[in-house]
């Protein structure tokens, strides 16, 4: 067992503990939360841009829309919580809390599985599946077809595209190599 598989051991024990204290419908209307929250900020995060541009100067088009997302993703999410939490409190009562806090067990083991997956998605994104530490872990091994089911659900622009699964550019993307550098593997071959 490494580090990371340690780390994912503790955000699913971490996950469970809180769905058993709070409950299979609030971690249900938590879910939902965030599921609607997501789908709002991908959907609306470029006009939400947009409109944070009128009143504060965001140069990079990809700041704007990072800006659209994080507004509306958390606004939604801060307002669906508030919903969330009025309409726990109407429908629990005390006959149903106990089999409410089990099945809430299940619902922290699927938050904490989207959170991982979620995790592996951004990690392989920034080319991270190549490195040791990712080849010995178990649990990523165990929850990578997870990720790739749902990374084919993502936006073109969220996903990793074969080339980078691959750990290679093709030519017409590979970075310009400058001529000092090119100069020293120059040198360095005629040397060794």
């Amino acid at each position: 067992m490494t580090l990371v598989d340690l780390i994912i051991a503790v955000i699913f024990v971490i996950s469970i503990i809180v769905g058993l204290m709070r409950g299979f419908i609030r971690e249900a209307l938590s879910i939902a939360s965030w599921i609607l929250a997501l789908w709002l900020a991908l959907t609306f995060s470029t006009a939400a841009g947009e409109f944070i541009a009128n009143y504060v100067t965001i140069p990079a088009e990809g700041f704007r829309t990072g800006a659209g997302f994080a507004l509306v993703f958390i606004g939604s999410l801060f307002l669906f919580s508030i919903v969330s939490y009025l309409l726990t409190k109407f429908l629990v009562n005390a006959a149903i809390k106990g089999t409410d806090r089990v099945l809430g067990i299940g619902f922290g083991v699927v938050r904490a599985g989207a959170i991982v997956v979620a995790l592996i998605l951004v990690l392989r994104g920034m080319g991270m599946e190549h490195s040791e530490w990712w080849q010995q872990s178990i649990a990523i091994g165990w929850l990578e077809p997870s990720a790739n089911y749902v990374e084919q659900w993502l936006p073109e622009q969220l996903r990793s595209t074969p080339t980078e699964q691959d750990g290679e550019l093709p030519p017409d993307e590979a970075a310009p190599v400058s001529p000092q550098l090119d100069s020293l593997q120059t040198d360095n071959a005629a040397g060794a």
